[in-house]
């Protein structure tokens, strides 16, 4: 598994990489709170001052995505389900708080999920689209998809 990971991460393979069990292992660490959720936002602005952090609660935005003035979008992290995907920065001091996913591209479709697996194992994340196909699909793909 650990050498499709770093295929994918790295664009060497053209089909669609199912993330489905990223969604469903992070789970089992439980789903945040509201509270714990923003205690974490502020440790982490704490730790990386030069990041900028954007997430909208009132808008119900299910997703927090994290910008670095050179680099554009360097992480995003679910608002409900433990997990962060993350490119360049590294975010392992927060393992005990969330599963951490790496890769290499917000915008290249190298992603595909089990749509019936996460409305039963992983309700917080709903598929909000029927344009974003979920067989193929960048991570740019599902912010928008489950925002």
């Amino acid at each position: 598994m650990d050498e499709l990971k770093e295929a994918v991460l790295h664009g060497k393979v053209e089909y669609a990489m199912d993330i489905t069990d990223f969604f469903v292992n992070a789970k089992t660490k439980g789903v945040w709170n509201i509270s714990q959720f923003k205690e974490l936002i502020l440790l982490m602005k704490a730790i990386f001052p030069s990041l900028t952090f954007d997430w909208d609660e009132g808008a119900g935005e299910e997703w927090l995505r994290i910008y670095h003035n050179e680099y554009g979008v360097v992480a995003m992290m679910h608002t409900k389900i433990k997990i962060i995907f993350t490119r360049i920065f590294d975010f392992s001091q927060f393992n005990s708080y969330l599963d951490i996913i790496k890769f290499n591209n917000f915008n290249t479709a190298y992603y595909r999920i089990n749509l019936d697996v996460m409305n039963l194992k992983c309700p917080e994340l709903y598929w909000h689209s029927d344009v974003i196909k979920s067989d193929k699909f960048s991570l740019q793909d599902l912010y928008f998809a489950t925002v």
